[in-house]
């Protein structure tokens, strides 16, 4: 997304990153259905469904800067995370699950925040 912002204006590529994703799904989902675990599956989406107003909500009241170092202190969180060598090792339980999918609901719209204003 910030890469079309900067090309097209954050106005265009919005809707231009929506229909590259809806395609995304449309080509994906079929074959990736087969292998899915479906009851995770449904947790995600619901803490996906959950976060995704709560998400929304952030970004209409956060302070923009706020918002962008906060999400820069988490990705940097996370990358020393992964650097760490640290891997869940387990079957995430139904909450853990849910609040993943809270989580990166409430987090997916943060490339957004770049655009506004």
């Amino acid at each position: 997304m910030p890469l079309a912002s900067v090309a097209l204006g954050p106005r265009a590529a919005a809707p231009l990153m929506l229909l590259l994703d809806l395609l995304a799904i449309i080509l994906l989902t079929p074959p990736a259905w087969a292998l899915a675990d479906r009851p995770q599956v449904g947790a995600l989406a619901l803490g996906a469904a959950a976060g995704t107003p709560l998400g929304a909500a952030i970004l209409l009241r956060a302070d923009p800067l706020a918002l962008r170092w906060g999400v820069a202190a988490a990705i940097l969180a996370l990358l020393g995370l992964l650097v760490s060598g640290w891997r869940f090792h387990g079957r995430p339980t139904l909450p853990a699950t849910i609040g993943v999918g809270l989580a990166g609901a409430c987090w997916a719209a943060s490339p957004w925040s770049a655009g506004r204003r």
